[in-house]
């Protein structure tokens, strides 16, 4: 396994002393990890501000970052009891938090941004100590058909698998909720209604005979139910599962508990094993309940044990085969696989999503050791195929540095001699990653996916149906690119084609569903190559222009004698875009009166016309810098001019800018030196229809030299939509070094490069979604975690003074979720502190 990075504390001249420390570990202060489907990491730390933690007071807290500025967290809790248990939901936008008080929190950002968060609802268990907790399953879940996965559409290789949702309300509809179990064996269930704001709190008992749990693993099963398996943390006793099923009536909540067949371990029943207590229990998969892990430890090392649910036959004496009739054959569980470790073994992670049954690379299992190891074990066979350690941050100023160690043994042996103990360790939804966190709230992040297949990562056909599956889950695909360039070594052109390729071969609608994602995806790879720097502005261009289309396109409005003749079915974007691929005209004015009255687009609403003035300007800016890199010979690296249907989509464009401009000249755009006696929008309109009729052929000497009839090409603004990459995913871009790297947390200054995070033009910040002008030093900005992309936190109605309509605010919230690059947003400005506090 791989070291990546470590992050730490600001280096201070005191440290927590090992009495505080072993405190806490004897009142189970145990920090946490837990990764979202978004590569956000949630992670609990205890200290106060002379531990380097950005906080007011002493106390246990809660902390969120983007794996790929790690070092960017924000506090999102604090409080003084323990969090006992983390859990996000399947789409990594709500987190759950569990307390030894008995809290049950529910965090989520209501802006979609990763440090600002608020507590949406919160249930209480008195008197209790929350063990584990998990979201209700919605019903959703999508699998590779191994048996169709060479096919070149989607729909017939990624298929949804029938899933049950855990409950459901009247007419089948899935209900929004979580589960918490209690060392004492009570369920504490909440289901939320509506919007979150109401809630049906009750709580059951696990059994009628309560026991004390100290581990506990929940998971779902096909049907909807929850599966539970609970320890009492010894290793001679049991690990019991029981079966939860929810429902829910007229009057309220009702939950039926069925008891299934114990787990005994081998250890425990083995006299002479040396094992001395349970480390934990997880479920091998989350979506699969028939697959145990169990841990335990002890002075002599530590054994980790697979076990599955399968069927035997039950024997009958002699006496009563003549009446048994068929065998029957009972559920029970059996032991498959098991590891052996000569450390004592501190926690276990497992990927939640596995694709192995597509024929895809299985994630592996992997496990912590108490003296700062990690190893990666095989999903089936249980087999060591690597192993790692925490590498400690480095020593603060004045202490004696630690000497890296060159084996996996000798750094382990160096991490605890310097007192690091990992506690806890969670895996990306795939496996491709592992993070793990230590006693002192530091992050460790390695990469096991070559671990889990030496070949899976390097096959163009296998990494090509990992990220189609990417796309059409909507999982984030950040912990797959971290790695990419170390596997193919040369192989991501063939990636790329293959993956645009088989994207450009699915039906239409298809297309145009998943077409954010595709090129999201695409701009990550191409920031992957060596000159891939133009490749990314291309493909941010074209997906601007596809979204700046459809938005112009929204304003179009039938009129009465169109609505007569079609019927109402009529269209006015269809009406223009065929319109437009069938004549070729090269005077504009022209072309607006050969339209068919029948198919007029009329006038749209005049104020939503003024408010979309930057997108029109956007479009002739673009229009012009092609045309100038057309005429400085460099018309092989501009994407818009080499695809017929961008320059469709230009001339349609510049055909509603030219008819708007006539209703509302202040959605005109506005050009600079040359073009205030010049009619820049018939003339651009004339070179792209004279380019379009090239049929991607070369353009010939002769229309290069009327391309530079433009007066000036001072004439427009020069934006750049090459938004370089940031944080570890721009070291992994350069491939320059593979050593592992140490970060200090809140020191963005020592960890990226000095680019600067703003697009300039003559000292003032330009919105890389807006293309507004933003001013020298804006306030309430956000920034991407993925790219240098900038936007404005505020609406257009707040930057504007004017009243918003429904064209702009659907422009603003098509961003709200994610930037170009699918990154997440974090606002900038001070750092903001926990929103989110314990009732």
């Amino acid at each position: 396994m791989d070291l990546i990075y470590s992050v730490g504390t600001t280096p201070i001249s005191s440290r927590k002393s090992k009495n505080a420390a072993n405190v806490e570990r004897a009142l189970g202060a145990e920090n946490l990890c837990q990764i979202s489907s978004g590569n956000v990491i949630a992670f609990s730390a205890s200290g106060g501000p002379e531990e380097g933690l950005n906080v007011a007071a002493r106390g246990y807290h809660v902390f969120v970052a983007d794996l790929n500025t790690p070092w960017d967290i924000h506090l999102v809790w604090s409080g003084s009891s323990p969090v006992t248990c983390l859990e996000w939901d399947a789409a990594g936008t709500r987190l759950l938090l569990g307390h030894a008080d008995g809290l049950l929190q529910l965090l989520q950002s209501p802006a979609h941004v990763i440090n600002s968060w608020h507590c949406l609802h919160s249930v209480r268990a008195d008197n209790e100590h929350i063990v584990q907790a998990i979201f209700f399953h919605n019903g959703k879940k999508i699998s590779i058909a191994s048996e169709k996965k060479d096919s070149f559409l989607y729909n017939d290789k990624f298929q949804n698998t029938l899933f049950c949702p855990t409950l459901r309300h009247f007419g089948g509809r899935p209900t929004d909720g979580f589960i918490g179990l209690t060392s004492s064996g009570l369920l504490a269930v909440c289901a939320l209604n509506g919007n979150g704001s109401e809630a049906t709190f009750k709580k059951f008992e696990l059994s009628k005979r309560r026991s004390f749990v100290k581990f506990a693993s929940m998971a779902y099963s096909k049907n909807g139910d929850v599966l539970v398996a609970c320890s009492a943390g010894l290793p001679d006793a049991p690990v019991t599962c029981h079966q939860v099923s929810l429902r829910q009536t007229l009057s309220e909540l009702c939950a039926d508990v069925q008891q299934l067949s114990s787990v005994y371990l081998d250890c425990g029943a083995q006299a002479d094993s040396g094992m001395q207590a349970v480390a934990c229990v997880r479920h091998l998969h989350k979506e699969d309940a028939s697959q145990l892990l169990v841990a335990a430890a002890g002075d002599g090392g530590g054994v980790l044990e697979l076990w599955q649910l399968g069927e035997v036959p039950v024997s009958f004496g002699q006496i009563f085969k003549h009446f048994s009739g068929s065998e029957p054959r009972v559920q029970t569980w059996l032991k498959s696989a098991s590891y052996q470790s000569q450390r004592p073994l501190s926690s276990v992670g497992t990927a939640r999503v596995c694709l192995q049954d597509g024929g895809l690379p299985a994630p592996p299992i992997v496990a912590t050791t108490a003296d700062g190891g990690i190893v990666s074990l095989h999903r089936d066979t249980m087999s060591q195929m690597a192993m790692g350690c925490a590498e400690p941050a480095p020593r603060p100023a004045g202490e004696p540095p630690l000497k890296l160690a060159r084996s996996a043994a000798a750094a382990a042996a160096a991490a605890a001699d310097a007192g690091v103990r990992l506690t806890d360790v969670a895996l990306t939804s795939a496996g491709h990653l592992a993070a793990a966190v230590d006693d002192r709230g530091q992050l460790y992040l390695y990469r096991v996916g070559a671990a889990a297949d030496p070949g899976g990562l390097s096959v163009v056909s296998s990494l090509v149906l990992q990220l189609e599956y990417y796309m059409v889950t909507g999982l984030d695909v950040w912990d797959l690119l971290v790695g990419l360039r170390f596997h193919l070594s040369g192989g991501l052109e063939s990636v790329c084609e293959t993956l645009a390729d088989t994207f450009h071969r699915q039906p239409g609608p298809v297309q145009q569903y998943y077409y954010v994602r595709h090129m999201a995806i695409k701009t990550s790879l191409y920031r992957l190559l060596p000159s891939g720097s133009r490749r990314v502005t291309d493909n941010n261009a074209l997906l601007m222009l596809r979204c700046v289309a459809s938005a112009f396109r929204a304003l179009l409005r039938p009129t009465e004698s169109s609505l007569s003749t079609s019927g109402g079915d009529g269209e006015p974007s269809e009406s223009l875009t065929a319109f437009m691929a069938s004549n070729l005209a090269t005077e504009i004015d022209k072309v607006l009166l050969a339209h068919p009255k029948e198919g007029d687009p009329g006038s749209a609403d005049a104020a939503s016309l003024a408010q979309l003035q930057h997108l029109a300007q956007w479009v002739a800016d673009l229009c012009l810098q092609s045309i100038a890199a057309l005429t400085d010979g460099r018309h092989k690296q501009v994407a818009v001019l080499r695809e017929r249907q961008s320059l469709l989509l230009l001339r349609e464009l510049l055909v509603m800018i030219r008819r708007w401009g006539a209703v509302r000249p202040a959605c005109l755009p506005v050009f600079h030196r040359g073009g205030e006696h010049t009619d820049v929008i018939a003339l651009l309109f004339k070179l792209l229809t004279k380019l379009l009729g090239m049929h991607s052929a070369e353009p010939d000497e002769a229309l290069i030299n009327e391309f530079s009839l433009l007066p000036s090409p001072g004439l427009a603004e020069h934006w750049s939509l090459d938004l370089p990459a940031r944080g570890v995913l721009a070291v992994s871009a350069t491939g320059a070094s593979t050593a592992v790297r140490h970060y200090c947390f809140y020191d963005s200054e020592g960890a990226e490069s000095p680019t600067s995070h703003r697009r300039h033009q003559d000292n003032y910040t330009v919105d890389a979604l807006r293309y507004l002008r933003l001013g020298a030093r804006p306030s309430s900005l956000k920034q991407c975690t993925r790219c240098l992309a900038v936007t404005s936190a505020r609406s257009s109605e707040q930057l504007s003074q004017v009243k918003s309509t429904p064209v702009t605010r659907a422009w603003d919230q098509r961003w709200t979720r994610a930037c170009l690059c699918g990154g997440h947003w974090a606002l900038q400005g001070p750092r903001l502190t926990g929103r989110a506090r314990a009732a």
